[in-house]
């Protein structure tokens, strides 16, 4: 009888807690190409090694995956093929982003009845590429001026420049490009004083043919560019600042053990990984500019 009674606290007590646990975490996968691949091994290996009891589930965004999915499940959409999915369903589960870019995130951010959720992203918050850029301004004798070059709609891009401090934007001078206007062309007066051009993640100015031609013109006019990933560093920039795949990864694992742990996300919205920054050293002789104090982990 007693054994009956102890059996019945154990349900009375503990089914309840168990009710209320987190729920379980899942991987959505946009491909199984190399990348997706190898984020999936090392995500699940540091979630190991900080919290052993937390298992991870991965699927293809292209299989069946739903079903079995519970409500109060994470759900960790890598890459922007699975994060745009997850956002066109709109499910009711707390959802992770990782390996993905700021601005796509931007259309769930106005949206007051959005799922929890939070992100790890790839690109760099503009404060960290102003604070490279401004070493590079206090090297130089008599060019002061940082260039922030965007289109005049990234509406996210904008948004952070009116968060920097006012020491940020202490001689930063921020050049908007309309639509149809060649952004090489239009910063051309303002790079004779420049002590640096910021590029920044827009498609307009920063992609393609447009990235490349701003680097050359930059050049022309020896003045560096910083840019926010590794690619830039080989297209020609001086400096990068940018996240590497471990510190991507080690940034996901921690946000996904302290959702298990919390119960939840205890900070939402956007976070970046630490990063680190590099030198283009052909640049920097061909410039004749010392930055060997800037390179490494900040």
């Amino acid at each position: 009888m007693r054994a009956i009674y102890l059996l019945l606290l154990l349900i009375l007590f503990c089914v309840p807690r168990l009710s209320l646990a987190q729920g379980q975490v899942h991987l959505i996968l946009s491909s199984q190409n190399g990348i997706f691949s190898t984020v999936h091994e090392k995500i699940s290996q540091r979630v190991a090694q900080l919290n052993a009891q937390l298992h991870i589930d991965a699927h293809l965004l292209d299989q069946p995956w739903q079903q079995g999915i519970a409500p109060n499940d994470l759900l960790v959409a890598v890459g922007a093929k699975a994060a745009k999915a997850l956002i066109h369903q709109k499910l009711p589960n707390p959802i992770l982003f990782v390996f993905v870019e700021s601005p796509l995130l931007a259309d769930i951010l106005p949206h007051e009845n959005a799922p929890s959720w939070a992100a790890v992203v790839v690109d760099q918050p503009l404060e960290r590429l102003v604070s490279v850029a401004q070493l590079l301004r206090e090297s130089e004798s008599y060019r002061k001026k940082m260039l922030l070059v965007v289109s005049d709609d990234n509406d996210v891009m904008l948004e952070q420049v009116e968060r920097l401090t006012q020491s940020q934007r202490q001689n930063l001078e921020v050049i908007l490009i309309e639509a149809g206007e060649v952004a090489a062309k239009v910063i051309e007066p303002a790079l004779f004083n420049a002590a640096a051009v910021i590029a920044v993640k827009d498609k307009q100015v920063w992609s393609g043919n447009n990235a490349r031609w701003m680097l050359r013109q930059a050049y022309a006019f020896q003045v560096p560019v910083i840019g926010y990933s590794k690619a830039f560093l080989k297209a020609g920039a001086l400096i990068s600042a940018y996240s590497t795949l471990d510190q991507l990864v080690d940034r996901s694992a921690k946000m996904i053990t302290q959702w298990e742990s919390a119960g939840g996300f205890a900070d939402p919205g956007i976070h970046y990984a630490d990063y680190q920054v590099e030198v283009n050293k052909s640049i920097a002789r061909a410039l004749r500019v010392d930055v060997d104090r800037l390179e490494g982990e900040p």
